[in-house]
């Protein structure tokens, strides 16, 4: 395989890990339209942004071991798709580009891998 086709695999999915913590982090955004006091809009802020920061939790995490990510997001692909399972859209909008990015860690962590052996 050739060395640019590795980085653009190992690539990818960091790259679709940061958006979708970038995603998140615009829904945080509303706390500002509520006219909260300061330290209320601090706290808010912070509890809105805890999944944004999770994505970036794992972002760190996968850097040097994909599997991890292969492994976590596709869970937490199918814990949100359990929790909002009444509401579709959402279960599209969240779960999907979770399982999509762990699927391309996996991937990553196998071609690194099996690069390695051969």
């Amino acid at each position: 395989m050739k060395a640019e086709h590795l980085r653009f695999i190992q690539w990818l999915p960091r790259v679709a890990n940061f958006g979708i913590a970038v995603f998140l982090s615009l829904f945080a955004m509303d706390v500002f339209s509520e006219g909260y006091r300061p330290l209320q809009l601090a706290q808010n802020l912070f509890l809105h942004l805890l999944p944004a920061l999770s994505m970036i939790l794992i972002l760190f995490v996968s850097w040097r071991r994909p599997m991890a990510g292969g492994l976590v997001l596709p869970l937490l692909a199918v814990a949100y798709a359990w929790m909002s399972r009444h509401n579709l859209s959402a279960v599209a909008a969240i779960s999907g580009p979770l399982l999509v990015t762990g699927l391309l860690y996996w991937v990553s962590h196998r071609t690194r891998t099996s690069y390695r052996r051969g």
